[in-house]
């Protein structure tokens, strides 16, 4: 999802998924990837990654992974928005 943000990283992505090239190929990967987790992940991730899919916003990202971190932890909150927001500048 990051590479949706941070296009320069969807070379990252190439190894594992050679049709993700631009942005908007991300959303497509996560429109079709979340049907699947539906079988295995938790109502919250589901919700999340719903909303991230819609309205595609830092905000929603992050929250997304909280409710990941969440549902693959101890199901323990130890994290806010503010401790995962990275502060650094797009190039």
């Amino acid at each position: 999802m990051d590479a949706f943000f941070e296009p320069q990283n969807i070379k990252y992505l190439s190894s594992r998924h050679a049709d993700i090239n631009e942005a908007s190929d991300v959303i497509e990967y996560l429109k079709m990837e979340f049907f699947e987790m539906t079988l295995y992940a938790s109502k919250e991730v589901i919700l999340a990654v719903r909303t991230f899919i819609e309205k595609p916003v830092r905000e929603n990202f992050l929250k997304t992974i909280l409710a990941m971190r969440r549902d693959l932890s101890a199901k323990r909150i130890d994290l806010s928005l503010q401790d995962i927001e990275l502060d650094v500048a797009t190039r």
